[in-house]
């Protein structure tokens, strides 16, 4: 990864510059509601039932759904330690780069 991008994402300038302060928080609230179900219900679809590596991962939230649905592993990839923390919060673990 370029070292400015690393900088970017070590530094969690991505959620605090582009989001709301509670976007990780209420977007956990949502999955948890099953309000992405059909969404990541139609990702599933077109990707098949396959092991998967999720890379920009967030929360974890699809690799939590992608596991709880097609019984395959699925790795999540995340270089926010913002979003690796709440990802915590859906027992989810995304590993750094």
């Amino acid at each position: 990864m370029p070292q400015a991008v690393e900088k970017y994402y070590e530094n969690d300038r991505f959620y605090r510059e582009h989001s709301s302060i509670d976007f990780l928080h209420k977007d956990i609230i949502e999955y948890k509601k099953g309000f992405w179900d059909a969404a990541f219900g139609y990702q599933i679809r077109l990707l098949g039932n396959l092991p998967i590596i999720d890379v920009g991962a967030g929360t974890g939230q699809f690799v939590d759904y992608w596991e709880k649905h097609c019984y395959y592993e699925a790795i999540g990839i995340e270089p926010s330690k913002l979003a690796r923390t709440y990802g915590l919060l859906v027992k989810i673990q995304c590993i750094a780069n």
